[in-house]
């Protein structure tokens, strides 16, 4: 999942990846000591607050396909 939200924020103009860095709070995952889990809540949440939940969403059914909740793949990457 981390993958797929650092691909969205790379594909994005640099003012809207600014807007995106001035609403995110990572200080809820000081304490996260393995995985990625709340630093991409925190980013969907700031996707949300910004606007481009729906744009996110809009990518990750473009560039991920999912065979079972956990068996992800990126079908772009997949092809090279």
């Amino acid at each position: 999942m981390l993958e797929l939200t650092e691909g969205f924020e790379n594909g994005l103009p640099k003012p809207l990846h600014r807007r995106i860095t001035n609403v995110v709070d990572y200080g809820p995952c000081a304490g996260e000591q393995i995985g990625f889990f709340c630093e991409v809540s925190v980013g969907l949440k700031a996707y949300q607050q910004t606007g481009l939940l729906p744009r996110v969403t809009a990518y990750a059914c473009k560039e991920v396909k999912c065979e079972e909740p956990s068996l992800c793949s990126n079908p772009s990457k997949d092809k090279k």
